[in-house]
């Protein structure tokens, strides 16, 4: 058996490597702009993503993505928690969560930019919205399936901020 598993292990790792040396070779006198030899898309790979540009291009990027995902963890939770926890506020808010939820992130694109123009706040606006939804869905789910007996005991053990 343990014979079996490390040969399909090894399988596992020969068989892309034996791919990769396939194409090297079937490649390597290719002029087609088409078909660029595999040492020509290796080198470009390497220096779109490990050259000059890779920092200047990818921290702006991850810090809106952050940012937004942040912005989204803060409403979300927040919002998440107070219709979680009212039986009143999930059925007022209800509809429009269902609404917005439903807009696609790409349609918020022009009224982004012509409400706040195309800077960060566009942009991290924008991934705070697309974000926001699972966030606070799940949040909602979360308090809505705490157990009775969860809630029971917190509140003889006097727990506050435990509905």
């Amino acid at each position: 058996m343990k014979l079996r598993k490390t040969s399909l292990v090894a399988l596992e790792i020969i068989t892309p490597l034996l791919l990769l040396a396939l194409w090297w070779v079937l490649s390597a006198n290719s002029e087609s702009a088409y078909n660029p030899p595999l040492s020509e898309i290796m080198a470009r790979f390497g220096e779109n993503w490990f050259g000059e540009r890779f920092f200047s291009d990818l921290l702006p990027s991850l810090g809106r993505m952050f940012g937004g995902f942040f912005l989204a963890v803060i409403i979300g939770t927040g919002i998440g928690s107070i219709v979680g926890l009212s039986k009143i506020a999930r059925r007022l808010t209800s509809p429009i969560v269902s609404f917005l939820r439903s807009i696609p992130g790409a349609a918020l694109l022009p009224p982004a930019v012509l409400l706040l123009g195309i800077g960060n706040e566009m942009k991290i606006s924008v991934i705070a919205f697309i974000c926001i939804w699972p966030i606070m869905l799940n949040t909602i789910d979360g308090i809505d399936e705490t157990h009775a007996t969860m809630t029971n005991t917190a509140r003889v053990l006097q727990i506050r901020g435990y509905r």
